[in-house]
């Protein structure tokens, strides 16, 4: 299979079908990703958070319309638009929800990356990947990439930036490869590094 031929579907805003094939999808596949092994060392807990974790982040994102699958459910993709902000009450629940689910220590880890993360957005307007995942039996057959194509060319056409956190080298060369460059490389005490990318309009 080519990314060519990975049919991609995009959630609509009300539709909440969708979520637990992306959910699983995203919990399958970040499982193995070395900043999650860190926010999570225990296996059994880590297998256990991560569907929690992922749900209340895909709902919170749900109303922006631009959590992206493939047909099949082996990829998914969550994207914030350019300008996006999450409403008050929702992310007040999901802050509350996360609370819960993460735990004091990897809560703790989470709040103290995100901004050193923040730090490297573009200062304008940008499309945000905050998710891209690809289940381990699929990876290497083109479905990161049709993920990414649509969006990309959506991204040149409106000439806005795209950003991402890339979590792994072999990810950085997915990204790379699409013209996204690392702009820094992030780490907090002893957590494995972060790339900080960004994609300028084509």
């Amino acid at each position: 299979m080519t990314s060519d031929e990975v049919a991609v579907i995009a959630t609509a805003s009300s539709d909440v079908r969708d979520l637990p094939a992306v959910v699983e999808t995203l919990s399958t596949a970040f499982d193995e990703v070395p900043i999650f092994r860190w926010f999570f060392p225990d296996d059994e807990r880590r297998a256990a958070i991560l569907p929690a974790f992922f749900a209340a982040v895909c709902e919170a994102h749900l109303s922006w319309g631009e959590i992206h699958r493939s047909a099949d459910g082996l990829a998914a993709a969550v994207w914030v638009p350019p300008g996006a902000e999450m409403p008050a009450e929702v992310s007040a629940t999901l802050g509350d929800r996360l609370g819960g689910i993460l735990g004091e220590e990897a809560g703790t880890k989470m709040a103290d990356l995100r901004p050193l993360i923040r730090a490297h957005h573009p200062d304008g307007p940008h499309w945000f990947l905050n998710f891209l995942a690809v289940r381990p039996e699929a990876q290497g057959r083109g479905y990161g990439t049709a993920l990414l194509r649509p969006m990309l060319d959506r991204c040149d056409a409106e000439g806005v930036p795209a950003y991402l956190d890339a979590t792994s080298e072999a990810n950085k060369r997915l990204y790379e490869r699409e013209r996204f460059v690392v702009v820094q490389e992030v780490t907090l005490r002893d957590s494995p590094p972060l790339w900080c990318m960004v994609r300028e309009a084509q």
